[in-house]
């Protein structure tokens, strides 16, 4: 759902309901504790936006720089709380915010990076998880590659202000790339907009337009590269055994036949069905 920055406030402040309502059409999440989650979190979200600290952004701020709400990353399962869209000083630009409505105190670090231990359990940090959004955005997503547009994310906290224990380690190092913010006076005031001034100080429609419309593209280096490690049997990594190499042996006799044979070789799509490891 792409917005504008304006857009976006005045429906947090005059139809909330209206909003969660599309929110929920637009991503098949009807739950009870998804619709608490966007009902607490986006006002917070659209009031950190509208704070006038954030003067340095002023042209993007005052309503003509554009958001994405629940962005689907291309060709994946996985949703974007918030895309902040628009143009830096390097070019066109997206800050990918990840909204935790979470009651923090008591939190610790988990045994290793990328994990907190929450509740008794231990759960995904916010920083890693935006931090795969990153990469996957700059690594397979076709605007991000066409305009070589900076990617960045960040966490931030609506609820509770306790995330000094997010940042020690072993996290210390993804929080200094991915960080973590809250809405604490000072915060909004100072490290917030500071951070966000680095990547956005300008609208972008056209560059918004093609972010929320993108692609997957595959990273063809990346398949070319496992493809010679398969067939490199001194070397490789890969043993393939029984069904595997008859499929193997299968779809390379359909390649050299049917799409390299002879003339200008003719795009296939091959499907192969089998237990896992068969593809």
């Amino acid at each position: 759902m792409l917005l504008t920055v304006s857009e976006f406030q005045e429906a947090i402040r005059v139809d909330r309901p209206a909003l969660i309502a599309a929110l929920r059409s637009a991503t098949g999440r009807g739950g009870e504790e998804e619709r608490e989650a966007w009902e607490s979190s986006l006002p917070a979200l659209a009031s950190a936006l509208a704070a006038p600290e954030l003067g340095a952004l002023h042209l993007y701020f005052a309503g003509h720089g554009y958001l994405a709400l629940e962005y689907q990353l291309p060709a994946a399962s996985s949703w974007c709380d918030v895309v902040l869209l628009g143009r830096g000083a390097a070019g066109p630009s997206a800050v990918i915010v990840e909204l935790k409505h979470w009651i923090t105190r008591g939190d610790r670090p988990g045994p290793a990076e990328g994990l907190m231990e929450r509740g008794g359990q231990l759960v995904l940090h916010p920083a890693d998880q935006v931090r795969g959004y990153t990469e996957y955005c700059g690594r397979f997503h076709s605007t991000v590659q066409d305009q070589r547009a900076d990617v960045r994310g960040c966490v931030l906290f609506t609820r509770d202000y306790f995330i000094d224990r997010y940042a020690e380690p072993p996290n210390d190092a993804l929080v200094r790339d991915y960080p973590c913010f809250t809405l604490e006076p000072h915060v909004v005031r100072e490290a917030w907009p500071a951070y966000l001034v680095r990547s956005l100080d300008t609208a972008d429609e056209q560059f918004a337009r093609a972010f929320v419309a993108g692609r997957y593209r595959q990273d063809r280096g990346f398949v070319r590269q496992i493809g010679a490690q398969i067939r490199d049997r001194a070397n490789s990594p890969f043993e393939l055994l029984d069904h595997q190499r008859r499929a193997f042996a299968l779809v390379r006799a359909r390649l050299e036949e049917k799409v390299l044979g002879g003339g200008t070789p003719r795009k296939q799509v091959i499907v192969i069905q089998g237990p896992p490891g068969s593809g």
